[in-house]
């Protein structure tokens, strides 16, 4: 006659015979189960599985998981929340408060080796409150584009070097 073991604390009969019989193992040998657990977390099939997992629940989650990012980024770059970003965009109807147009750049981001696109327009800030690249919150200007985000950071926010700039092109004849 085999022998028969105790039912573990916790468990109903019925919940446990619910359970698949490595579980039913697990729960009762477990000492002998961690053994196991932690050999098999070693082994490169484990570590592959685990990375293959992470990147199929990437895929299912992806904007999610962008999104999320993207909303710490603006909490600690920026120091402010997505709804205050898109509450600008709006003032801003979606454009860039310098030229006003559409973000043309699309930035790429790489999650768990899959390349995710956005288009969204850049925070500016005065950099002469904030010194550094992260801002308090309260000094941001608005939204800019790509391109008229670096030309203010090439110009170092300086206004006498965007005027010259602006006279160049005036004396060149371009505009």
């Amino acid at each position: 006659m085999p022998k028969v073991l105790p039912l573990p604390e916790g468990f109903t009969l019925e919940e446990f015979k619910s359970l698949d019989p490595h579980k039913q193992w697990a729960i009762r040998h477990p000492v002998e189960h961690k053994l196991k657990e932690s050999s098999r977390r070693k082994t490169d099939t484990y570590k592959k599985q685990k990375a293959e997992n992470k990147k199929k629940n990437a895929l299912l989650d992806i904007d999610k998981f962008v999104n999320n990012r993207w909303e710490k980024y603006l909490g600690w770059q920026y120091n402010i929340t997505a709804e205050k970003y898109w509450n600008i965009f709006n003032e801003q109807h979606g454009l860039c408060a310098m030229c006003l147009k559409p973000e043309t750049v699309i930035r790429t981001l790489k999650v768990y080796g899959i390349v995710t696109t956005t288009k969204r327009l850049c925070v500016d800030h005065d950099h002469s409150c904030c010194r550094g690249a992260k801002s308090c919150g309260k000094c941001i200007r608005g939204l800019l584009c790509h391109h008229c985000n670096t030309t203010l950071g090439s110009a170092r926010d300086n206004i006498q070097t965007l005027q010259n700039g602006i006279n160049y092109l005036l004396k060149r004849g371009n505009l």
